[in-house]
């Protein structure tokens, strides 16, 4: 009897390849309301702007599997995927009032809370430290599966049991973007620091 990626209604004889790859595409246009007492970066001038952008999903799921015999398979898949957050809301220009060319760049966001950048780029905190390396590959699995019973053709019973391994990608983050950092948003010394999120 063959046995095959039950989920996709295929079976495999001993020896046999299967190739197959899923795509999947998401886009969500996102706002929030201004944040109250809100400052932005390296100035004293409150934010007073609500926050909008867009963030798009892309990933790809490309895999094989192999039939050991007419009762075993073995799967190997590898998840290629890019996320990236378009901040859509204010950003530095060079003529703006409280631009500072020895911290601002021209093009950066006026908010601490937000900014655009992609899973494949590093994640970088407001402190300079690296706290993910970015990049394009996701998860790597490798799934046995057993095939227990199967009718064949027509109405009938299929039952498989699995067992795998999942090989996380290394572009996890050690650190919380949630966590809280004391921030000196006018770099002044005689005004008081404000606690505020770290960009997410």
């Amino acid at each position: 009897m063959p046995v095959g990626n039950s989920d996709r209604g295929v079976g495999l004889g001993a020896g046999e390849i299967m190739l197959f790859s899923d795509l999947s595409y998401q886009k969500f246009d996102w706002w929030h309301a201004e944040i109250p007492d809100a400052y932005q970066p390296g100035t004293n001038l409150a934010e007073e702007f609500e926050h909008e952008g867009l963030f798009t999903n892309k990933s790809i799921n490309l895999g094989l599997t192999i039939g050991l015999s007419d009762y075993w398979n073995v799967t190997l898949s590898q998840i290629l995927i890019d996320r990236c957050m378009e901040w859509e809301g204010p950003v530095w220009a060079s003529e703006d009032v409280g631009f500072n060319p020895d911290i601002h760049n021209v093009g950066d966001s006026k908010t601490v809370h937000h900014r655009s950048e992609c899973a494949s780029t590093d994640f970088i905190d407001m402190n300079g430290n690296v706290n993910a390396f970015g990049g394009y590959l996701g998860d790597t699995k490798i799934n046995f599966k057993y095939l227990l019973l199967n009718q064949g053709k027509g109405p009938g019973s299929r039952m498989f049991i699995g067992a795998g391994l999942t090989i996380p990608k290394k572009y996890t983050l050690t650190d919380s973007p949630w966590s809280t950092t004391i921030y000196d948003h006018d770099n002044n010394p005689n005004t008081p620091n404000i606690e505020t999120f770290s960009p997410h």
